[in-house]
């Protein structure tokens, strides 16, 4: 197979004169692909690639710890824990889209938890059949976040104001898990839970 670089017939722009920028961008196109990268993600990615490798770029001023924006970093955090996680490129995309994070569950001790916002989906309404398709697909694509021994946890951003609604959503949700997750090794059935949007 013949690696080709992304260019801007991809949607990735220029490709970088700097190894390390050229990777990222290779990097991403294959992680991601057909997904837009903005400058503050690029840059993100380039920081960590140079950290990892060790490389100093011109405008690090000899230090490879360039500042960064926490909110960037946190996304870039979620896709890259989702991407070595999964191959499923819908779970990738929304973890880089920030609607797929992991998710700190205090009351559930020894759970792995993750959130999924129900508004990147469009499943933020009524639970329409081809919102329904979607998110199956969604939740296909997750039980890879989670391995042989965790006790899992899905906790649903948003969705229907109506609680019947919402919690049809919640168990319906649950029980395509539990379909999709059997014979993975978890310790525990996998736990739905719901908050509501910021």
């Amino acid at each position: 197979m013949m690696l080709r670089e992304p260019d801007e017939a991809t949607g990735w722009g220029a490709v970088p004169d700097n190894p390390v920028g050229r990777a990222v961008a290779v990097f991403a196109e294959r992680t991601w692909p057909g997904e837009a990268m903005t400058a503050a993600e690029r840059r993100e990615l380039e920081r960590r690639a140079g950290c990892g490798a060790w490389v100093e770029t011109p405008d690090s001023g000899g230090t490879v710890d360039a500042p960064t924006d926490d909110a960037v970093a946190r996304r870039m955090d979620a896709a890259l824990a989702v991407a070595r996680k999964t191959r499923d490129l819908a779970a990738r995309v929304l973890a880089k889209r920030g609607a797929l994070r992991p998710f700190a569950c205090e009351t559930r001790p020894g759970t792995s938890a993750w959130a999924l916002d129900l508004a990147a989906l469009g499943v933020d309404g009524p639970l329409a059949l081809d919102r329904h398709g979607r998110l199956r697909d969604a939740l296909r694509g997750l039980v890879d976040l989670w391995v042989e021994g965790d006790r899992p946890a899905l906790v649903l951003v948003g969705g229907p104001a109506d609680a019947g609604a919402a919690e049809e959503l919640r168990a319906w949700c649950e029980t395509l898990l539990c379909q999709f997750g059997t014979g993975r090794g978890w310790d525990a059935q996998p736990e739905v839970l719901r908050i509501e949007a910021p």
